[in-house]
């Protein structure tokens, strides 16, 4: 809670955490977040201008969570995670 794309700081978006895995992906998920966590570094991308709008996309994947009910579910959840972060 409080990280956007389980990133960023909501309050200090500056301040990024990245490693935090689960089992399915990890090496992917690390990559990908790098690759965001670099790109935000260097200007190249940008994030919401609130922090409501952060806070909803927080929300939305909490609720996406709590739909996991088993191995097939949780692995189309880091699917679509991984699919988010790269669009």
């Amino acid at each position: 809670p409080g990280l956007y794309k389980t990133i960023f700081f909501i309050d200090q978006p500056r301040i990024m955490y990245l490693g935090m895995q689960q089992l399915t992906f990890s090496f992917n998920i690390g990559n990908i977040q790098a690759w965001i966590a670099r790109d935000f570094i260097l200007n190249k991308l940008s994030l919401p201008s609130t922090k409501e709008e952060m806070q909803s996309d927080v929300a939305s994947w909490q609720l996406k969570g709590e739909s996991v009910a088993n191995i097939t579910s949780y692995i189309h959840f880091y699917k679509n995670y991984l699919l988010d972060l790269v669009r």
